[in-house]
């Protein structure tokens, strides 16, 4: 890793065009209905762990989401970037 200011930049950027297609994927793959009975589950069970999987994914997406956005807000909102103690 030559450049790690690169490396964040282009993780950053993956997960911010990752995440809303990693849970758009999984609302499409999520099993028909609207109540969460286990008889649904046990019909669709592939469909549920798809829609599982997809949307722990997601989740794990907005781990670099969150990094890059407090990224970008750094030189615009530098009182909540500086940590203060009044020890």
């Amino acid at each position: 890793m030559k450049n790690p200011d690169s490396f964040r930049r282009i993780v950053a950027g993956i997960a911010l065009l990752a995440w809303p297609l990693l849970e758009f994927l999984a609302f499409l793959t999520a099993p028909p209905g609207r109540s969460h009975a286990p008889a649904v589950f046990r019909e669709n069970a592939t469909t549920v762990q798809v829609s599982a999987l997809l949307y722990l994914w997601a989740a794990l997406a907005l781990i670099p989401v969150t990094f890059a956005l407090a990224h970008l807000l750094r030189r615009r909102a530098p009182r909540t970037t500086r940590a203060r103690c009044s020890c």
